[in-house]
Formats: structure tokens, C-alpha cells, sequence
């Protein structure tokens, strides 16, 4: 229906012969909000469709970043979209300036960058990611992508694109460039070409992996079992589950100078859907029930941890850092089959896991076949997906265990991992010097008749409360109203 079919809807003056009338009206503008979401065909044509990366308006996103509220400076050139879907869409850009790079500079230190956008319609949009990854880098754990600068608050381009749609707000986050794409990409060219990962890679990246889960559980990457980081949220007796760890999200980049020299570095990306939860490390919180049925159904079903799917006694289940350690060993036994997808049996037992710890696990029968790996790794891998979350390793200690196994075929990297295991936490983001701490622009203020309509539906709220709280005189005067 036409906006201005109600545009006095709210300001009429309430008197005794309708205020009953307005006290039980419906908002007019009732699907409107603070972020924007307009019924279809309120203003125009709404209907939106989805884009991939092969779209031509993939490629109006892309070079269209002049136009952003805030962009790019100068010698910053688009490269290529690197995905695109119902969620959001990303592209690289470079720093292409000729003459050197100046120190100091944020180009002096980073010469690509990732800009990840999605609708603020569905899941509030970034905010939930760019929070965690911000508190991820500021840890100085160098196991997630870095977010280089806060989230930016903006409005789309394009008619009928779901990530990019006009009158809609979108967001974007500025974060690192991961040049050696996902794990999934690395593990489809792998069995396509017949080419198997070798062990000292697997226990490379096992042990990334394991520093990646510690942080997530206690913001350090320290070989202890007792501290916590006081910053938010571990200082706060809480802690960081995934839910959608996989090889999709798993980010193979390059070696740097320090631990990962002789290796190249693999992180755990995308924070979509991930929670900050209570750690319940000093016994099952308050709202434990209530946190296991909100999260059953989140993240890729195939590689959702048992204490998601029912397939234990609810006493047993809890999301924690053993939830995210299963998923590390989902992606490990996918490296290990050549497997973007875990494909294995109902649970069983398996000796690769000892005497002493014959618990049922997924997927142990297929890692007892692959004899060309050490049984140190495929037992560790095979433990991290015990049914049980009580006996899969804790964090802690697959960071050890991880450590040891890669010491026996890389002594230097195991070195190296602990000589580095401080981290150098840090307080401001990249960006910040050239967007400031606050890039965001006031939202719905960007688009004039979306401010026109949600100003309308306060006046119409109001009047509806005024309806309500009117007391009719008797005999009624003319116009009279409440107050």
C-alpha cells in the first residue's frame, strides 16, 4: 500500500468519538524497523534475487566502491570477487600505487584486503561477526583473519540484490587477505590430482588449529590449563563456539617470519553464526537447557557435533570448546580421506585410540586404513571425534599433544610454536587511522524516505498509546484530548 495513503495516520487529534478507533488500529508501517526491511511493494518493487561470483552485478559491487560512504583511498585497485551468495558477497583489493610503500602507513603494512558485505535484513547482518573477529584480534593470535577496521553501516546499490539492495542497510568489514584460498578448494585440487597431504602439513595445521581452539576458549595461546584472559568475553567466565567450523572455513595463508616459517599458516574463518556462550567450567549454567535447544540446529548438519543432534543423554551435552574440537577433527579426517565432506560410518570403536580410551567415535574405522599417516595422528584425530564430549581432548591439551607430534617431524616448528606462544595483544585496529573508530553513519538517516517512514510509525505508536491511556469525558466537547 502507498505511503501516503497514511501519511496523517498519527497525527489526528484523539477525542471520545474515536479514540476507541485508534486504540485498536493496527500500525500501518508495522514490518518497518530500524534496519529497514519494507514489505514488497510499500515503495516500488522489492523482490529480491540472489547473485554468484559469475553475476555481472557481482562486478557492479565490486568497482562500484566509489560510491560508498566510505571507501577506499587512493591507489587502491579492485581485483576480483571472491564469492557471492544468499548471505553476502566479498571481494580483494590491492594497493597498486607506484613508488614504494610508505612505513607507517597502512599500505606500509598490508598491500590486500578482503571486504566482506551482507544485508543488516536477515541475522543483524555483520554486527555479530565483526564483535568476535574484533575480539579475536585484538588477542594478537595470528589463527583467524584479522579484522582491520569496524564495521561499516551503509545502504545498497542495486535494485532486487539481496546483498546489495537499494533502501536496504548493508555492512561491510575490512579484513586479511587469505592468498592461499580455503581448505576445501585445497583438498578438491588434492583429489583431483591424486596428490595426498603430507604428514608433516597435517601435523602443521593440526596444531594451528589446536592454538586457534585454545584462544576461542581462553583468549591466550599458552600451554596452560589455568589462565584465562581477562579481556571480553573470557574474563567474564565465557568463551567462543564456532558451529561452523569446516574446511569452507578453514583459510590457508602464507608463512610469516616468526612461528610459521617453515609452514604455511591455516586459520579458522567466517564468524557468521558463531556464539559467545557461558564456559560452564564451574558447573552447567542457569540457562543450559534453554542454550542447547536454541543451538541444535545451527551450522552445516554434516558437520554439527553429536551434542547438537540428540544422540546423547542431555545430562551429557553441552556447546564449549569440545564442540569446536570435534569440528577440528572433522576437518582433519577430511584431510586425511582427501574429502571435503566427512563420510563416515555410525560410531564404533577403534584401537588407533589406546586401551585406555576405547570410546565410540566417528569415522575410526576409515582412519585405521590410512596407513601412510602415523597412528599418533589418526588416534588424536580419531579422539577429537569421540561421540562423548567428556572424552574428546580439551584444548589445552590437544595444543599439546599437537605440539609433541609435530616435534617429532618438524622440530624447529614445534620450537617455534612455543617460543611465540605469547601473544602481543592490541587495543586499536589497522583502519582506524584511516576511518576512524566510529566509520558507521547514523542509520536510517542515509536513505530520506526510509527516516520518512520509520518517523511515521513512532508517531503512530505514540498515538496509539495516547488511545489507550485516554479517559472519554462525559458529556463529550468538541474536540476534546487526552493528554
Amino acid at each position: 500500500m502507498a505511503l501516503w495513503l497514511h501519511s496523517k495516520w498519527g497525527t489526528t487529534p484523539i477525542n471520545t468519538k474515536n479514540y476507541r478507533a485508534i486504540r485498536d488500529r493496527k500500525i500501518s508501517a508495522f514490518q518497518w524497523n530500524q534496519v529497514g526491511n519494507p514489505p514488497e511493494g510499500l515503495i516500488g518493487d522489492s523482490a529480491e534475487t540472489l547473485i554468484d561470483e559469475a553475476d555481472p552485478r557481482a562486478s557492479d559491487w565490486l568497482y562500484g566502491s566509489d560510491k560508498w560512504n566510505k571507501s577506499f583511498p587512493e591507489g587502491w585497485v579492485a581485483i576480483r570477487v571472491l564469492g557471492a551468495g544468499g548471505y553476502g558477497i566479498a571481494g580483494h583489493w590491492r594497493y597498486e600505487a607506484e613508488g614504494a610503500h610508505k612505513m607507517g602507513y597502512v599500505q606500509g603494512e598490508i598491500h590486500d584486503i578482503v571486504v566482506k558485505q551482507a544485508s543488516a535484513v536477515t541475522s543483524k547482518g555483520l554486527i555479530n561477526e565483526a564483535f568476535i573477529m574484533e575480539m579475536l584480534t585484538k588477542t594478537g593470535s595470528r589463527h583467524f583473519p584479522q579484522i582491520y577496521g569496524r564495521i561499516h553501516r551503509d545502504v545498497g546499490q542495486q535494485d532486487r540484490v539481496s546483498v546489495d539492495q537499494k533502501r536496504r542497510e548493508v555492512h561491510r568489514i575490512f579484513m586479511e587477505f587469505c592468498a592461499g584460498g580455503s581448505l576445501a578448494a585445497y583438498i578438491n585440487d588434492s583429489s583431483y590430482h591424486g596428490n595426498l597431504t603430507p604428514e608433516t602439513d597435517l601435523w602443521s595445521w593440526f596444531h594451528c588449529f589446536a592454538k586457534a581452539i585454545v584462544v576461542l576458549e581462553r583468549g591466550h595461546e599458552q600451554d596452560s590449563e589455568s589462565r584465562f584472559s581477562r579481556r571480553e568475553p573470557w574474563g567474564h567466565e565465557r568463551e567462543v563456539v564456532h558451529f561452523d567450523i569446516k574446511p569452507d572455513n578453514a583459510l590457508i595463508t602464507v608463512r610469516d617470519n616468526d612461528e610459521h616459517i617453515g609452514a604455511k599458516r591455516v586459520v579458522i574463518s567466517d564468524f557468521g553464526i558463531s556464539e559467545v556462550l557461558p564456559n560452564e567450567r564451574n558447573g552447567p549454567h542457569r540457562d543450559h537447557d534453554v542454550i542447547l535447544k536454541e543451538y541444535e540446529e545451527v551450522g552445516t548438519v554434516i558437520f554439527r557435533a553429536p551434542e547438537q543432534q540428540g544422540k546423547l543423554p542431555r545430562a551429557r551435552r553441552r556447546y564449549a570448546a569440545c564442540t569446536n574440537i570435534f569440528q577440528i577433527g572433522c576437518i582433519m579426517y577430511c584431510l586425511m580421506q582427501t574429502n571435503i565432506f566427512p563420510d563416515y560410518d555410525p560410531p564404533t570403536w577403534t584401537t588407533l585410540t589406546g586401551r585406555n580410551k576405547m570410546h565410540r567415535t566417528m569415522g575410526g574405522q576409515d582412519l585405521e586404513l590410512e596407513t601412510r599417516l602415523s597412528r599418533t595422528l589418526r588416534g588424536l584425530a580419531a579422539e577429537c571425534l569421540h561421540l562423548d564430549p567428556r572424552y574428546r581432548p580439551t584444548a589445552v591439551e590437544l595444543l599439546r599433544r599437537t605440539r609433541d607430534g609435530l616435534k617429532r617431524i618438524n622440530p624447529w616448528g614445534a620450537t617455534a610454536s612455543k617460543i611465540y606462544e605469547k601473544l602481543k595483544p592490541v587495543d586499536t585496529l589497522m583502519l582506524d587511522r584511516w576511518f576512524g573508530q566510529n566509520p558507521s553513519v547514523v542509520w536510517p538517516q542515509r536513505i530520506p524516505e526510509m527516516e520518512e517512514v520509520v518517523n511515521l510509525r513512532r508517531r503512530q505508536a505514540h498515538q496509539v498509546d495516547l488511545a489507550k491511556k485516554y479517559t472519554p469525558q462525559n458529556p463529550p466537547t468538541a474536540n476534546n484530548q487526552g493528554g
